[in-house]
């Protein structure tokens, strides 16, 4: 009874928090609209079409409190039916004041603008600007280019993800190397081919591409088997799909889930003299509860040597981050990843504290 009132508590605390969030940065938007006269004071660049002047993800300040514009003033305007802004400059004028007319072009493209006007419209009034720019700082707002490139890398600001399509929870045990977080319930639910628009709603989240020209068979596996041994990797598989050229898949894991995955060319994996996957393997670690809630990623060629079979390329990048585990096919390019020579090592890989995780993998990756 107390657990539950403490949950519905916390919950509270976090919903008021998100409000307060949303509110403050409302209240600092409307006061910069008041304060620069214009509806939108601050704008991203989305093209290289004002390079070198403006560089694309550069964050623009503007004002619109100048009753006139002059010719070489970088604006942003626009266009009726149009969405979004276009950060320009004004290259001609005709007329004077308030009510001059005004022709504006990309200092990156050969033809002026007129052919992004409205229908009908030769050139710009006034009010169709809604902002010259006074001061920029570069590449900062490159992130929200790749989130609407990229919408699966977005993550929930209060942190109530999505469990749906996983089974139940299962009870966490042992220490260590032996540690057995959840394998699902029932075994292998703890993880989901989701779609592109869904992924963003889950906390941990592995994007899968490839550079392959051919079908490959991807398996993925928990740490633990069926069985509750350390063997999951012998001929399990909780989730597997065929990676086809130029195809992009994306697979949800529940949290204080261990285990591995494996791809090949053809439709299955190659399987060593004991019957374990023999293959370049892909490791996670999402959420554990045995460490503080971190994850924890790497690509490992030690099966498929110690087996003599094919080393395949593998890179898994950090989406949200910096850090990347890869290797190239027969392991001639290993970086921060592991070979047999580094069976007994550890530390090789990412390691990333509590929160959600964006994994970026690329199948048969060749540099």
């Amino acid at each position: 009874m107390l657990s539950g009132i403490q949950n519905v508590r916390q919950t509270a605390i976090q919903l008021l928090n998100f409000g307060l969030v949303l509110s403050t940065a409302f209240m600092m938007w409307k006061g910069l609209s008041v304060l620069t006269n214009s509806p939108s004071p601050i704008v991203v660049v989305l093209s290289g079409s004002m390079e070198p002047a403006f560089q694309r993800g550069d964050l623009l300040f503007l004002r619109n409190t100048q009753p006139t514009l002059n010719v070489g003033e970088i604006v942003v305007y626009q266009v009726k039916d149009k969405d979004i802004p276009i950060v320009h400059r004004v290259v001609r004028q005709f007329g004077e004041g308030s009510e001059a007319k005004l022709l504006t072009k990309g200092d990156n493209n050969i033809a002026d603008d007129t052919e992004l006007y409205a229908r009908g419209q030769d050139y710009l009034d006034r009010d169709d600007v809604v902002g010259s720019v006074f001061g920029y700082i570069p590449f900062v707002g490159y992130v929200t280019i790749l989130l609407s490139e990229h919408p699966w890398l977005k993550t929930v600001i209060d942190g109530d993800y999505s469990t749906s399509g996983f089974g139940s929870s299962t009870s966490a045990y042992g220490s260590g190397d032996t540690y057995v977080g959840n394998v699902g319930n029932p075994w292998g639910s703890n993880m989901v081919e989701v779609s592109a628009s869904e992924a963003s709603n889950y906390k941990y989240v592995m994007q899968v591409t490839g550079q392959n020209t051919e079908d490959w068979t991807v398996v993925f596996w928990n740490k633990y088997g069926p069985d509750g041994k350390m063997d999951g990797w012998y001929g399990y598989s909780a989730l597997s799909f065929t990676l086809s050229p130029g195809d992009t898949k994306y697979v949800a894991f529940d949290e204080d889930t261990q285990g591995g995955f494996g791809a090949a060319q053809g439709s299955s994996l190659p399987t060593g003299s004991s019957g374990g996957y023999a293959c370049t393997w892909g490791e996670f670690d999402f959420g554990s509860t045995a460490n503080n809630d971190w994850s924890g990623f790497d690509v490992s060629a030690i099966q498929a040597q110690d087996n003599d079979m094919s080393v395949q390329g593998m890179q898994i990048c950090d989406a949200l981050g910096s850090t990347c585990s890869s290797m190239t096919a027969d392991a001639a390019e290993v970086d921060n990843a592991y070979t047999s020579a580094e069976t007994d090592e550890g530390g090789i890989g990412g390691n990333l504290s509590a929160g959600p995780v964006r994994l970026a993998v690329v199948i048969d990756y060749s540099g």
